[in-house]
């Protein structure tokens, strides 16, 4: 924490001074301070609450995950395995930061330093989004950007998190700002930065990675594009449909492996949103295939529907405690269990959470037990608002698309993921926020903008003076008088 915390402050407003340039960098500077001290407050916030609740000062029980596996492979990083139950973390990005932090540390996990790393990472976010903004639409959008994303509630709120989706966030605005400067840094540079950001991506979510290797696809591919004749590219288009035809039905047992990968992801975080994914007196049991902590689905006999969970404890040899994504534990008999990856799955059941997430992610509407919160609703609002003036601005402003292709790969890729995994409105917020939000605000901030001018100055509107002499508009006023 001593030593995390000097390299924070340092690295954020080194790298505000290096990429801001002229009369730019003072202002940008400025806000890179504002927002890493918003962020450290709320580290600070975060962590006095997470201390009354936990020694390790572990608040979420996502955090809880990571700082587990953290603490498992500290031994040895390359060499160590993850518990049972936090499987789904091996090769994470995230877990890798964590893991070296504490080795560098002193071989001691500690989630105070994590948090800290977290608080740098989302206010590079904002000072890259604030470049960003002035780049396209000047520097007065560019402020508005930059103060906005210091204070955006859920962003502050993540970033003081020892939580993955930061990371995800920084990675998507530092390939982003790249692809805008790409002449200005080289193909070099421009090559590296993209790749890496690819890596760390997929490390953390895979539709992540696929969001943003689509968007540098089209960014890239869209100068030759727009120079083609609209009959080449309905060729092409239609050479690409029967291609992916054919490489589905090529490749059937890789798309399968795909979405059992999918819905072992939305089980084990739902599990870990409940806190029942781990637990240190689980008993190791290596000889079976159905043991503590492995995901498992039950398969109803009538409608052939798959439902998740991960096994807590065997009370005998023939059940298995398992529990599932509907919040309920039971005591199923083994033999009724199948590792989920090995069980079958309806097509029809991967698409039957769409409509209900789709009100959940536009409204904020809980599909769970947990009620409805007016935060989340207000939150799932905003975010809408802030789509429809980002188009509004792109369509007004005819921006290029070479400018806002990128960035509409990542808020859909970002919405269709988040469209196929049930879960509470906060989980939604948290990809939603830190992946969508600060590419959104730098589209919408001229319009902002603008809107804010002109309510400024409303402010200091007065009735007009007359000019005439007071002897002169005395005078009138007699002549009225005396017609009555």
């Amino acid at each position: 924490m001593l030593i995390a915390l000097p390299l924070t402050i340092v690295s954020v407003i080194g790298v505000a001074w290096r990429l801001a340039a002229g009369d730019a960098r003072r202002q940008v500077v400025g806000v890179a301070a504002f927002a890493l001290a918003v962020r450290l407050l709320a580290t600070f916030v975060v962590s006095t609450i997470a201390d009354q609740a936990h020694v390790t000062k572990v608040w979420l029980n996502d955090e809880a995950s990571f700082f587990l596996a953290t603490q498992a492979l500290l031994g040895d990083p390359l060499g160590s395995s993850l518990p049972p139950g936090l499987d789904h973390l091996g090769g994470d990005g995230y877990l890798g930061v964590t893991t070296w932090l504490s080795v560098l540390g002193g071989g001691v996990a500690d989630a105070n330093t994590f948090r800290v790393i977290n608080a740098a990472l989302g206010s590079l976010v904002v000072v890259l989004s604030m470049l960003g903004a002035r780049r396209l639409f000047g520097a007065r959008a560019g402020l508005l950007t930059g103060v906005a994303l210091s204070l955006w509630p859920s962003l502050v709120l993540w970033s003081a998190t020892m939580l993955r989706d930061t990371l995800g966030g920084f990675t998507v605005v530092v390939v982003w700002w790249t692809l805008g400067r790409a002449r200005e840094l080289g193909w070099f540079r421009t090559l590296g930065t993209i790749g890496l950001g690819l890596v760390i991506s997929i490390s953390l979510r895979p539709y992540l990675g696929g969001a943003i290797l689509g968007g540098v696809a089209l960014w890239a591919a869209y100068p030759h594009l727009r120079r083609a004749r609209v009959r080449y590219l309905a060729t092409a288009a239609a050479a690409i449909v029967l291609a992916g035809a054919a490489t589905a039905v090529a490749f059937s047992r890789q798309l399968d492996y795909a979405a059992h990968e999918l819905v072992y992801r939305q089980t084990v975080t739902r599990i870990e949103t409940l806190g029942r994914l781990y637990t240190d007196d689980r008993p190791q049991v290596y000889n079976q295939p159905i043991r503590p902590g492995v995901a498992v689905g039950l398969t109803d006999p009538d409608t052939g529907w798959v439902l998740g969970g991960v096994v807590q404890d065997l009370p005998n040899q023939a059940q298995a405690r398992v529990a599932f994504t509907d919040e309920s534990i039971r005591v199923v008999p083994v033999d009724q269990l199948l590792p989920l990856q090995s069980t079958s799955l309806p097509p029809l059941e991967l698409f039957a959470w769409v409509g209900p997430n789709l009100l959940s992610y536009l409204g904020g509407l809980s599909q769970t037990s947990d009620p409805t919160s007016p935060v989340w609703i207000a939150i799932a609002l905003v975010w809408d608002a802030l789509l429809v003036l980002a188009v509004t601005v792109a369509v007004r402003r005819r921006l290029p698309a070479s400018e806002w292709l990128f960035p509409l790969c990542i808020v859909a890729g970002t919405a269709l993921a988040l469209l196929t995994v049930p879960g509470a409105p906060g989980n939604a917020d948290r990809h939603r926020a830190t992946q969508t939000v600060p590419l959104l605000l730098v589209f919408a901030s001229p319009l902002l903008a603008d809107w804010a001018r002109a309510i400024r100055f409303s402010g200091f509107a007065v009735p007009r003076a007359s000019t005439r002499p007071a002897t002169e508009t005395a005078a009138a006023s007699s002549r009225m008088r005396s017609a009555r």
